[in-house]
């Protein structure tokens, strides 16, 4: 019997990252260049698949050749994932239940630990900084600072619960991320 192939928890097939620096243009002399020149945009943008999943269930095997988890049989053919276009974590399951079914009692199910084609929500996240270095006196200068984290204010949530026994099996409890933050920083160069 060959040993369990399994995906890795951190399996993500598609990934997107990038950083960016951009100095916004502006006019070149006098005070309109005081106040809309040299501009500094930067950013980090990161868009990524779901994480797969461990569908597990009531372990009446607890102890039986060092086996940590019991997993349920994946039925061939069915989504294990609802459609999550419109997802309303007060309303919706994330999973779909008959993607499952019990193997009986001391049977070992045949479900990936990790399962490819069920994975946890996608991450989007864009966090910008915007800043702006107003030259003073000689050495003197000060630097005006946005930092502007979660920019769309997108909501992440956690993953569901993923016990198939649970009553609340597919019900998501939290959001993994924080809602956007603006905080704003003055300094002062000499």
């Amino acid at each position: 019997d060959p040993l369990e192939w399994q995906l890795s928890a951190d399996d993500t097939p598609h990934v997107f990252l990038t950083g960016f620096t951009w100095e916004v243009p502006g006019p070149q002399t006098g005070v309109a260049n005081a106040v809309l020149g040299g501009w500094n945009v930067s950013g980090v943008l990161r868009y990524e698949s779901g994480r797969p999943l461990n569908i597990t269930m009531t372990n009446d095997l607890s102890g039986l050749l060092f086996n940590g988890q019991k997993r349920p049989n994946r039925v061939s053919g069915v989504d294990g994932v609802a459609d999550i276009s419109d997802f309303d974590p007060f309303t919706d399951n994330y999973f779909n239940r008959a993607a499952w079914t019990d193997p009986g009692p001391l049977q070992f199910g045949n479900a990936a630990k990790r399962d490819g084609t069920v994975r946890g929500f996608p991450n989007y996240s864009e966090d910008i900084n915007i800043f702006k270095v107003f030259p003073l006196t000689g050495q003197q200068s000060l630097r005006f600072e946005a930092q502007i984290g979660n920019l769309f204010n997108r909501t992440i949530y956690c993953n569901p619960q993923s016990n198939w026994s649970a009553a609340n099996f597919g019900q998501v409890f939290t959001q993994c991320n924080t809602a956007r933050s603006i905080p704003f920083g003055l300094r002062f160069d000499f």
